[in-house]
């Protein structure tokens, strides 16, 4: 599959519902990712894009308008083990570049 937003472009991840039912987590997108994520989400309208983390797929949402910068992925079906992994990944980039910085 073409990808048209890389873990390279991701600058921030900030997790906004940890409660088993409101699962949540916004993705923040540096300029070329949000250009890309506009093109990609304005070519796909009215149908399903799959985002991938470590390569493998955590969801497949419609898009019913154009995205930009951010995103938020919701995933209230994952046991509480799964969800923190799953942050864990996203975050993993964010951490690398922050310890590399230090």
């Amino acid at each position: 599959p073409d990808v048209a937003v890389d873990d390279d472009m991701v600058i921030e991840v900030e997790e906004l519902g940890p409660a088993p039912d409101s699962r949540s987590v916004r993705v923040m997108l540096d300029q070329e990712g949000a250009a890309r994520l506009r093109r990609l989400s304005t070519d796909q309208l009215s149908r399903a894009i799959v985002v991938l983390v470590d390569g493998r797929p955590t969801s497949a949402p419609l898009v019913m308008s154009p995205l930009e910068s951010g995103f938020v992925i919701t995933a209230a079906h994952l046991e509480q083990a799964e969800w923190d992994d799953f942050v864990h990944r996203l975050r993993h980039q964010d951490d690398a570049a922050a310890a590399s910085a230090e």
